[in-house]
């Protein structure tokens, strides 16, 4: 009877523990759900600001200028970028000033972003 007694208060430990190791991975996931969405949100208001920023000056914009006088960069933006259509960086808030022009149109994350723009080509 006490090897019975203390299997049963082993296996209700192990349920509690369990139980407790379940409700804390919960809370952690919903704080990093917030997180992740205060993140998000805070990265597209501010490529918004820029863009807006961009556009108001039309086409006769200094990006360097625009780039440095934009209030964009935070505790969680720490580099903000002009490319224009065809892949080049036409400003940078890191690096010398005025940055020199970079093509990124070979990194994946520039064509994604002119991929959604295109058709599929059918081979």
């Amino acid at each position: 009877m006490l090897w019975g007694g203390i299997a049963m208060k082993y296996f209700e430990s192990v349920r509690a523990d369990l139980s407790e190791a379940d409700r804390t991975n919960k809370n952690f996931a919903m704080i990093f759900e917030e997180n992740v969405l205060r993140s998000l949100s805070e990265v597209d208001k501010a490529v918004l600001y820029l863009r807006h920023s961009v556009e108001v000056r039309n086409d006769n914009a200094d990006y360097n200028t625009i780039i440095q006088t934009t209030d964009v960069l935070s505790d969680l933006i720490v580099q903000a970028g002009i490319v224009d259509s065809k892949g080049i960086i036409r400003a940078s808030t890191a690096g010398p000033q005025p940055n020199p022009p970079l093509d990124v149109s070979d990194r994946e994350h520039f064509r994604v972003q002119i991929g959604r723009h295109q058709r599929p080509s059918l081979h």
